[in-house]
């Protein structure tokens, strides 16, 4: 029975083992053929899927693609910044701001409510509260992603970092997937869920390659 492997992680494990395609296949008692088939189109039989998970030290289920697994969709509240809005709002209950002040406040607290990020083998879109600042990206463009920590007086919002040439996306907490284009430019979302969002763009760069 052949199985649909995640080439482009193997190929990871492999790199991060610093072992060549004949280290791999030696240590997992396979063919060089086979290492280089499975790597190129990610076709494998279960046994050599268990003798790669066995070397590379990792679950069977870590290298298969699972093709029913539903597309991602994840809304994160913004707890850091609705905080924020309102401790502002109250200290306008007691230093009264300029005619329409709250007004504005609570449009940009509703605006920023959330971070929605889906994924699917198609593109990556993501947008604040009620589709404010709606943006996209095609999975054919993205080349890698990883997960990284924010710092936290980077702040909230839509953020530009100049210094480090990406854009940060986030409403609250610490946590981001930073994703590198093909054409060498990155950007960040920030989300309390970076592990299913970093493996969720994997396999949608991985169903891209195909």
């Amino acid at each position: 029975m052949e199985m649909k492997l995640k080439s482009r992680k193997i190929k990871e494990l492999r790199n991060k083992k610093l072992w060549s395609q004949e280290e791999l296949a030696a240590a997992s008692n396979l063919s060089l053929r086979t290492i280089q088939r499975i790597e190129k189109d990610g076709i494998s039989s279960i046994e050599s899927l268990k003798a790669l998970a066995s070397v590379l030290e990792v679950k069977t289920e870590d290298l298969t693609v699972n093709e029913k697994k539903p597309d991602y969709r994840h809304t994160q509240i913004g707890w850091t910044l609705l905080t924020v809005l309102s401790g502002v709002l109250f200290f306008d209950i007691y230093f009264p701001a300029p005619p329409y002040f709250s007004i504005v406040i609570v449009l940009i607290a509703i605006a920023v409510s959330s971070l929605t990020i889906s994924v699917n083998d198609k593109e990556i879109v993501w947008y604040f509260g009620p589709r404010v600042f709606k943006k996209s990206k095609p999975i054919s463009e993205i080349a890698s992603c990883e997960k990284v920590h924010n710092k936290w007086w980077w702040g909230w919002g839509i953020r530009l970092r100049p210094l480090a040439g990406y854009w940060l996306y986030n409403v609250s907490g610490l946590q981001a997937v930073e994703i590198t284009l093909k054409s060498g430019n990155k950007f960040r979302l920030g989300t309390d869920e970076p592990d299913y969002l970093y493996q969720a763009i994997n396999n949608a760069i991985e169903a891209n390659e195909d």
